[in-house]
């Protein structure tokens, strides 16, 4: 689904068809508010790349670590719950992340986008930005719930 404006997803509710969900009025009042909570999010860095709870990258996919009898399985186990958790936390998937003095460097193909994080930036102002961002759909259900 594409980041669009708080106006443009309130007309889109308009043709949307709410069927088993109750009235449809208080459906589409219940989507209008949790999207705008969502454009209200500030915005962090494991919006867009898998992070750890300090909000480092997690670098590596947990499939590129080569395994040996060396390994440290229970460690291993733990990086990929973790992993798993902060991949799940991502909203707009696709992006690469390089940190440029106090910017961050966010590209998709030939979008790029500048940042750097203090709580005045929020999912709205990627709208600002750019408007060829993709909200994962999936990870966006999951963080209204």
């Amino acid at each position: 689904m594409k980041l669009i404006s708080m106006t443009d997803y309130v007309i889109s509710l308009e043709s949307k068809k709410y069927s088993g969900r109750g009235r449809w009025d208080e459906a589409r009042y219940e989507d209008a508010i949790n999207y705008a909570k969502l454009l209200k999010t500030p915005l962090n860095l494991g919006m867009f790349v898998p992070c750890d709870a300090e909000g480092n990258i997690l670098e590596i996919h947990p499939k590129q670590i080569q395994r040996t009898s060396q390994t440290n399985f229970d460690a291993l186990s733990k990086y990929e719950d973790d992993f798993k958790i902060a991949q799940d936390k991502v909203l707009f998937e696709g992006f690469q992340v390089r940190k440029q003095n106090d910017y961050y460097v966010l590209s998709k193909g030939d979008n790029i986008i500048w940042l750097s994080w203090n709580k005045s930036k929020n999912v709205e102002y990627l709208l600002k930005m750019t408007n060829e961002v993709e909200l994962d759909r999936l990870a966006w259900e999951e963080k209204i719930k």
